[in-house]
């Protein structure tokens, strides 16, 4: 997979959200992976994804949690028929949180891989 590299081309699609301290895709996001899938093979060969994982500040003590939930997303895109040569990657970890108040719904939100795309 090629690195994100900070292109200012990529659009913002959709996140996909995990659990505290899991890598694991939870049903409610199947339908997710299926339609950027279903819309990743209507598009152009050129039609690109990122994928930039997230964690909330709780989760630091496990720094590679970010890259083990963005390997969830990419390896159910690829079996969803995907190519991985149509997916970048990107981990930020808790860098780039979208909430930093102390509420629980804030550490979900942050628990995320959010999915860009570039045509």
């Amino acid at each position: 997979p090629r690195s994100l590299g900070g292109s200012p081309s990529w659009s913002f699609l959709e996140n996909v959200n995990f659990e505290y301290q899991s890598a694991e895709l939870q049903p409610r996001c199947a339908a997710k992976i299926a339609a950027l899938a279903a819309w990743m093979q209507s598009n152009t060969p050129d039609a690109l994804v990122a994928l930039d994982g997230h964690q909330e500040a709780a989760d630091d003590g496990n720094k590679s949690l970010a890259a083990e939930r963005v390997k969830a997303v990419r390896d159910a895109l690829v079996a969803a028929g995907v190519g991985p040569d149509r997916i970048s990657i990107g981990s930020y970890g808790a860098q780039a949180e979208v909430c930093g108040q102390g509420t629980q719904e804030c550490r979900d939100l942050n628990r995320r891989v959010e999915i860009l795309a570039r045509q």
